[in-house]
């Protein structure tokens, strides 16, 4: 029995109820507004289209925005991960899942909206942002959202290559995924609010810092370290081609794996000797380049 077919240029997998389909795939080259139809026709059969499959559309450069009907219920992960053209996404009421790093990548997004009766998700305050409403976790952001102070958790990957330029973390935030920033290139201002009970950034230092152990989870170009910072996480500056020259204070005991990586215009380190370094720190800058070509 055929369970696979296409139409104009999209890929569907017929579900087990033998009834639903999944769109599991679309060309590469599709550009401007990808319009999903809530039904497809197959042998003279009607199918509800439920479901946007893992990396269906991932890497689709060309698309802009993208309209999901409201048959949908799922979005699985990486559906729309790398669409650096996409601009605007509209969540439909229907949907009561999206996996991991679904929106991830998608550095020309400008605009989210969570219709107003979706029940699992929201993008409370206008915040451009989705957020899951009963955890009230943040899991997909873009350069315009602006974090409303009832979010307690920033997800794994939520702003991944994002061109955010600010961030300001309220007070109700004590969990942040320490990939949670990771890619932000342009992001050139951190600020937690003074009363976070688990995260600071002392001396105005443009950092994400877990206060209890002076680890310094997430930075960006403007960072300054303070000299009370103990640990730099893994991947805290990974990908953030902005930065070109960072120094580390004597207090830093251990720099975390690749927390540095991907920083490609970074050619000045100033740091103790006596310093711990982990894994893959400083790969793919120019510093450690320079560095292997010294020896």
């Amino acid at each position: 029995m055929v369970n696979k077919f296409i139409i104009d240029g999209l890929q569907y997998r017929i579900n087990s109820d033998g009834s639903s389909v999944t769109v599991t795939a679309g060309e590469k080259d599709l550009r401007g507004e990808l319009i999903l139809s809530p039904f497809v026709q197959f042998e003279g059969e009607s199918h509800k289209v439920t479901k946007v499959g893992e990396s269906a559309f991932e890497d689709c450069v060309g698309l802009t925005s993208v309209k999901i009907p409201d048959t949908v219920t799922e979005i699985d992960r990486l559906a729309f991960a790398g669409c650096r053209g996409l601009s605007t996404v509209k969540i439909p009421a229907t949907l009561t899942e999206i996996r991991s790093w679904a929106f991830a990548r998608c550095s020309g997004l400008t605009s989210i909206v969570v219709d107003s009766e979706n029940a699992f998700y929201d993008s409370r305050d206008n915040c451009n942002a989705i957020i899951e409403t009963a955890t009230n976790t943040l899991i997909a952001g873009c350069m315009n959202t602006v974090i409303p102070d009832t979010v307690t958790e920033i997800a794994n990957k939520a702003f991944c290559d994002c061109n955010v330029t600010s961030v300001r973390i309220p007070e109700s935030v004590t969990e942040i995924s320490n990939m949670a920033f990771i890619g932000c290139g342009g992001l050139v201002s951190i600020i937690v609010e003074s009363g976070n009970p688990r995260y600071d950034s002392r001396h105005n230092c443009n950092a994400i810092i877990e206060t209890a152990t002076n680890t310094l989870i997430a930075g960006c170009m403007s960072t300054v370290i303070p000299d009370s910072v103990t640990r730099i996480d893994d991947i805290a500056f990974c990908g953030h081609c902005g930065l070109t020259s960072i120094v580390i204070p004597d207090s830093v005991e251990e720099i975390g794996g690749w927390a540095f990586a991907g920083c490609e215009e970074l050619k000045s380190v100033v740091m103790p000797h006596s310093i711990s370094i982990s894994i893959c720190a400083f790969n793919g800058t120019p510093w450690e380049m320079e560095r292997w070509r010294e020896k």
